[in-house]
């Protein structure tokens, strides 16, 4: 019989979060072409002037309009979206904060646990 059965689920919860932890949507300051030109994101969100935000894959400049793969629980398949019509644009940058902050949390997750653990063994 396992002692602690908590300890593999949540060393992985703490794997997960700190993964995640290290990549925030960022804002773009420049204009979608600009930025799908330059920098060729695999992956980027933007927001129409319609209010309707979509998140985007292999996103590249055709003409006058963004060609994309989008895949929704309503949507799958390229997507065409005149430059126009976008209003603001976010890529997944590193975040330094919030990987200090997976940092943080896991070691002081981690003490907690061995602590936790050689107090039970007494």
């Amino acid at each position: 019989m396992k002692k602690h059965p908590w300890l593999r689920p949540a060393a992985s919860l703490m794997l997960q979060l700190h993964l995640a932890g290290c990549y925030s949507w960022q804002p773009v300051t420049v204009s979608p072409r600009q930025f799908v030109e330059g920098e060729q994101p695999g992956h980027i969100r933007i927001s129409q002037a319609d209010d309707e935000e979509l998140e985007l894959r292999n996103p590249r400049v055709e003409g006058d309009s963004l060609a994309a793969r989008i895949s929704t629980y309503n949507r799958t398949g390229i997507v065409r979206i005149a430059l126009t019509d976008i209003t603001a644009v976010q890529a997944r940058r590193f975040s330094t904060l919030k990987t200090w902050g997976a940092v943080v949390l896991t070691g002081a997750s981690l003490a907690v646990a061995v602590v936790w653990v050689s107090l039970d063994r007494r």
